[in-house]
């Protein structure tokens, strides 16, 4: 007897009222605060300095498609990162109920086990690129399109009108067709569609040959088999792309040149990928995270994780005495022995979902830092996890025991979540921060500087356009190509800025020169200080510098600032509004007028940071200010500050070693007595 409709709207819609408020609690308190990060600034900078229809050309390398969805998600969201990251959250919040719909599908009497494993997939911890909502929004964009695909091929399945049937199966393949050619790895899920089409046909138990079985499910998977073939076809012989990672021929060449080392790499990635996706996923970036979250952070992500297991408890307990009331269940037949057969659907299903990503030599990693994003490797096998999980968990006699453990998943996931979600807010201040700060110290900067950075504070700055991109923006915005170059340092990059040569790097199919005779080093020495641009002639370095810093400060070249000029403003639409003027900020203000030589205006920015009971972090900083005291004639005031930086010891060679040089820029222009006085002070 089937159930009433009534009930059976009741019943779903509490559940998506679950669904929703679990994933609105892990992924919504903070989306206020996230910002632009990695590969969203070739988007957004294409967008701005290029123009919008430009968009889908930086794809041709590797998914043309994506290129065209970005166009649309760019016309809609602008470079409103709030809208983003809404659009993203519901895109995966649609993803997720369209798995619940699967699960139901396969195991309708089973409403709490296909809750919780919905519920796992919405905040599973291994994945934990929700708040780089710009670049990953096609990653979500596809999943989405991806289930509810599946889920309309089972729906078909059910259905007996033949129109119905028809008019499914048609907006299911147009689905399949659109996904498998923007993100190619996603390929492995017409395996987890086949794997699911067979489970629904034969879970019967009926009599019969395992291939007859197989062969009468190929028949209705038949459709979506040719979409595959044409995919394979498409990407194999006609698409030429030419991005390393995604090209084909490159990774033929590998396996040709190396076989059995390949085949080996390949298995140990296989394998290491389903451990991490099943185990892995659910500890080490928890655990990662934990070790990096703040005390009022920490207590903020136990509440939220307290809040999403206490609103599944009460979903529970409502169950419970609904299913007491409403005796009526489904007439489908379904095997007593679920849980066995979520085993292994879970299994495969992370098997075969995975093996793509193995095949294409690239591996799941689990990093303590926002740096490369190889986490996203774990959301489609994710998929099979949490039924594998759920499955094993149902396997367990004790109902206590069980409830414990996929509350505890479900707590430390959200807790792991939020943590990560801090990570990227604070991220974000950061970058934010360094290019204000950039803004407050250089007005302008000559067309072609090389800025060399240093950045403890802002892991997803990692690479050299994720610092020339924004500070192009900045400088030149409506210049198409980047007016402002940079470059990371690194081992890799020290012998060209040494050698200062002249270089060219592409991004997708943006182009841009390098020429190291116009670098400016603005880095961040440790996570107390101020950004600091250094001075390559006298350059003073505070104590704990990154040494690549201290090895390329001689070839910073100040007169690539142009001090003189109308001040650029960081785009508000990017950077949000100016930050509170700290200290940082009357550090910079100084700077820059220490390098016009205006020492009145140096004075004036100390006695105001004195009257806002400012004070810096890192002591290297009373320098400018110390400078203007000295010129202005102020010994008194300047002899406060020396005696702050004479404690470092460091700061007080370096200080000593400039003053000794004959006509060095530090007093070339200083008179004698200030001169004389700092010797005494500092150096005898």
């Amino acid at each position: 007897m089937k159930k009433p409709r009534k009930l059976f709207i009741k019943e779903n819609l509490v559940t998506i009222v679950l669904i929703l408020l679990v994933s609105a609690i892990t992924y919504l308190p903070l989306v206020d605060k996230f910002g632009i990060y990695r590969d969203a600034w070739q988007v957004i900078r294409t967008a701005l300095s290029m123009g919008v229809d430009k968009i889908p050309g930086l794809f041709t390398i590797d998914r043309p498609l994506a290129g065209w969805i970005f166009l649309l998600g760019y016309q809609l969201q602008g470079d409103n990162v709030l809208a983003w990251s809404l659009v993203t959250f519901s895109l995966h919040l649609i993803a997720v109920l369209c798995l619940w719909w699967i699960l139901r599908m396969l195991w309708p009497r089973e409403r709490i086990a296909t809750t919780l494993m919905a519920l796992l997939f919405a905040v599973y911890p291994g994945f934990l690129e929700m708040p780089d909502a710009i670049t990953y929004q096609i990653h979500i964009s596809v999943l989405a399109a991806a289930m509810l695909s599946i889920a309309l091929t089972l729906k078909a399945y059910q259905v007996e009108n033949s129109f119905q049937k028809i008019f499914l199966i048609s907006i299911s393949v147009l689905l399949a067709l659109g996904y498998l050619f923007t993100v190619e790895y996603y390929i492995g899920l017409e395996v987890f569609r086949f794997i699911l089409l067979w489970y629904m046909q034969n879970r019967a138990g009926k009599p019969g040959n395992f291939i007859r079985k197989t062969s009468k499910t190929f028949f209705r998977f038949f459709p979506y088999f040719i979409v595959g073939i044409l995919f394979l076809i498409w990407r194999l012989f006609f698409f030429k792309g030419s991005r390393p990672t995604t090209n084909i021929n490159l990774l033929t060449q590998k396996y040709l040149a190396s076989p059995l080392t390949m085949l080996f790499k390949v298995g140990s990635n296989w394998l290491t990928d389903f451990f991490n996706t099943v185990v892995g996923g659910w500890v080490v970036p928890a655990y990662n995270l934990s070790t990096q979250t703040g005390t009022r952070d920490l207590v903020v992500s136990i509440f939220l994780g307290v809040l999403a297991t206490g609103l599944t408890v009460f979903y529970l307990a409502w169950d419970r005495r609904f299913s007491e009331t409403n005796k009526a269940g489904d007439d489908l037949y379904i095997p007593q022995d679920w849980s066995r057969d979520a085993i292994w659907i879970g299994l495969l299903s992370v098997l075969v979902i995975a093996l793509p990503t193995s095949l294409a030599n690239r591996a799941i990693s689990f990093q303590a830092t926002l740096t490369n994003g190889l986490d996203r490797y774990t959301l489609l096998p994710a998929l099979g996890a949490v039924v594998l999980v759920v499955g094993l968990l149902y396997r367990f006699n004790s109902e206590k025991l069980r409830w414990a453990l996929v509350l505890m998943l479900l707590g430390s996931s959200v807790m792991a979540q939020y943590q990560n979600a801090v990570l990227f807010r604070d991220d974000w201040s950061s970058t934010r921060s360094l290019f204000w700060q950039l803004s407050w110290r250089a007005p302008q900067l000559q067309s072609g500087t090389v800025l060399l950075t240093a950045v403890p504070t802002a892991s997803t700055v990692s690479e050299s356009y994720h610092i020339g991109y924004p500070a192009s923006l900045i400088y030149y915005p409506s210049v198409e190509r980047p007016a402002i170059a940079s470059q990371v340092l690194e081992s890799g990059t020290i012998d060209d800025i040494l050698m200062q040569i002249k270089d060219t790097e592409s991004r997708r199919t943006v182009t841009f020169d390098r020429d190291y005779r116009k670098s400016l080093v603005a880095y961040i020495p440790t996570e107390n200080s101020c950004l600091h641009i250094v001075d390559g002639q006298n350059p003073i370095l505070p104590s704990g510098t990154s040494p690549w810093v201290q090895i390329i400060a001689p070839y910073s070249h100040l007169e690539q600032i142009l001090v003189d000029a109308s001040p650029m403003v960081p785009p508000a639409s990017l950077f949000g509004n100016e930050p509170s003027r700290g200290w940082c900020y009357y550090y910079q203000k100084a700077s820059l007028a220490a390098q016009q030589g205006n020492w009145a205006e140096v004075v004036r920015f100390g006695e105001e940071a004195k009257q806002l009971n400012l004070a810096p972090g890192d002591n290297s900083e009373w320098w400018p200010f110390i400078e203007g005291y000295l010129y202005m004639g102020d010994y008194d005031r300047a002899g406060e500050y020396l005696a702050i930086i004479k404690e470092s010891s460091y700061l007080r060679h370096q200080l000593c070693a400039s003053l000794s040089k004959p006509q060095s820029a530090l007093d070339a222009d200083m008179p004698e007595s200030p001169r004389t006085y700092l010797m005494d002070s500092l150096c005898n």
